[in-house]
């Protein structure tokens, strides 16, 4: 049912006592660059789907056979999918998380997770108190890519309050070496290209708040 085509906002606001608004991208968006349509390649409106049982997404849409994990972008969204991606499943089973889903998380072979944002932190585009749930998931360790000078001098001088002040008490990275153990995520800058294995089928890893990866 579509509020504006099978109903209008004030039929709905006639037989209930409120009525929340509660609207968000239906669709994932597209890059627009080489590799985006790889099997390695999903948007974050699939993943959501599949986790959350949606029947219209079947439990084979998601593979987590890879051990490195790119989501590409760092809003709302994008966190959902790392925390999901890193959260041990012991914590999940408590929750209305799909029994596909959980069944394929406890199997994951996923063990880092890299967060891509265009811009500096202080542009990340989620809440506080999202990117403070990532950062206080157990077993997670959580750094943050500075190769870029600009990054850790815009967190050092970061007003409270800010939002990248909150990366204050993150450890940098400067190396791009595998970072260990599970659930490690970090920063990039955003790709240009989006690359499959060599001489054979490209393995499918979870993406995107409006992108691909």
């Amino acid at each position: 049912m579509e509020v504006g085509r099978d109903l209008t906002a004030q039929e709905l606001a006639a037989h209930h006592d409120a009525v929340i608004y509660a609207v968000g991208a239906s669709t994932g968006r597209r890059l627009g660059i080489p590799g985006e349509d790889l099997t390695a390649s999903t948007s974050a409106t699939s993943f959501v789907a599949w986790y959350n049982a949606h029947p219209e997404v079947p439990p084979e849409t998601v593979s987590l056979d890879a051990e490195r994990v790119v989501v590409a972008g760092n809003g709302n969204v994008a966190l959902d999918v790392a925390r999901i991606l890193v959260t041990d499943p012991a914590a999940l089973a408590g929750t209305d998380i799909a029994d596909h889903a959980l069944a394929a998380l406890r199997d994951s072979k996923v063990r880092e997770v890299v967060l891509l944002g265009r811009r500096g932190p202080e542009h990340t585009a989620c809440t506080a108190s999202e990117l403070l749930a990532l950062k206080h998931l157990p077993g997670v360790e959580l750094v943050v890519d500075d190769q870029d000078p600009r990054t850790g001098g815009t967190i050092d001088g970061a007003a409270p309050g800010d939002k990248a002040a909150l990366f204050r008490d993150v450890p940098g990275r400067r190396s791009t070496g595998r970072c260990p153990g599970r659930g490690t995520t970090h920063r990039l800058p955003l790709p240009l290209r989006a690359r499959g294995g060599a001489g054979s089928r490209p393995r499918r890893s979870p993406a995107r708040d409006g992108s691909r990866g």
